[in-house]
This record gives C-alpha cells, sequence and structure tokens, in this order.
C-alpha cells in the first residue's frame, strides 16, 4: 500500500468521522432544544425576519446554515404601533418566551395569541417549553 492509498484512506475514515460527529451533535441538539432548529429550518423560508420576545436563546432562531434575521422586539403598551413596527421590520415569525412573572408580559402575550389576536401558533415543544413561534398577521 503506497502514500496514495493512505491518504485515500484517512480521508475516508476522517469524512465518516465528521459524518458521525455532526449526526450526534443534531441529535443533542433535537433533545435539548426541543426541534425548534428543525422547525425552522423545514417550515422558515430562508432570509425570513423572524421576532423574538423575551426569549434569550436567539442564536436558535438564525437557522442552522445563519440564514435567517434575528429581530428583538419589546413589547409595548401601543399594540397598533407594535404591530406596526412588526411589519415595518418584515417580521412574520415571532419567538416568545420564556415569561417572566411579570404582568406586563403576560398580559401583552394574552393579548397576542388570545381570540382576536393577532398571532396563531405555529410550534410549542411537546414538554411546553420556551421558545414558543407564532404566525404574525
Amino acid at each position: 500500500m503506497g502514500p496514495p492509498a493512505v491518504v485515500v484512506g484517512a480521508a475516508a475514515l476522517l469524512g465518516l468521522g465528521t459524518l458521525l460527529l455532526r449526526a450526534e451533535r443534531a441529535q443533542q441538539r433535537r433533545f435539548a432544544y426541543g426541534g425548534v432548529s428543525e422547525f425552522i429550518e423545514a417550515y422558515i423560508g430562508k432570509g425570513a425576519a423572524i421576532g423574538h420576545l423575551l426569549t434569550p436563546q436567539t442564536y436558535l432562531l438564525y437557522g442552522t446554515h445563519l440564514d435567517r434575521r434575528a429581530v428583538p422586539i419589546a413589547p409595548t403598551r401601543d399594540h397598533a404601533a407594535w404591530l406596526d413596527a412588526l411589519r415595518a421590520s418584515g417580521v412574520t415569525v415571532l419567538a416568545v418566551g420564556p415569561l417572566r412573572r411579570d404582568a406586563h408580559d403576560e398580559a401583552f402575550v394574552a393579548w397576542l395569541t388570545g381570540p382576536g389576536g393577532s398571532a396563531t401558533l405555529l410550534f410549542l415543544r411537546d414538554d411546553g417549553r420556551p421558545p414558543a413561534l407564532y404566525r404574525v398577521q
């Protein structure tokens, strides 16, 4: 066996090793984040603006190839102006949570998602942990 065969063999082993490691990392990410990344990859278009409200894990929103925009959105008391600001920034999907034990935050999310609200639930983890993803109308 000459040097070229050794190089080819080493490259094949390296390629197989990285495939196995990537599969393991994907499984760990699914377990840790409950499928948020997979949902975004499958259902939210590349280049989409995803707003986030009360969400510390914004890195999940960029997608696995970092091809989406995460836009910070602060809750306000003027709901109409808030919706206008969302639309102006191109946000159609909103990640929410975890909620703080704050009456203003809870009231805001209740307005957003309640009857007659401006958002419909797209994704919630099986265990109910945040963030939840909503389609903003």
